[in-house]
């Protein structure tokens, strides 16, 4: 793990976390969460090129066109969203 400035008891419940988000993934690869913790990921941004990359080859998109785009909201919990997002991140 990286050198971290947290107690121990908050790391764990960090690194537990993380695993649970991985967990759920590897027991349904093929449902779209309807949140992703990428502050939780190990490297994000491959994730977030991952998910260009799908959106692309699904919509027949030029991959160099594509924008991200971040909607900032003010939810908190899992609960609070609808579902998983039309591309899924």
């Amino acid at each position: 793990a990286w050198p971290s400035m947290k107690a121990l008891g908050s790391w764990v419940k960090n690194f537990s976390d993380r695993i649970f988000q991985l967990e759920e993934w590897m027991n349904n690869p093929s449902e779209i969460p309807k949140v992703t913790w990428l502050s939780g990921l190990v490297n994000p941004t491959s994730f977030l090129t991952a998910i260009c990359q799908v959106t692309a080859q699904k919509n027949q998109w030029e991959l160099d066109k594509l924008v991200t785009f971040t909607r900032v909201t003010k939810m908190m919990t899992v609960d609070e969203v609808d579902g998983p997002s039309r591309d899924g991140a």
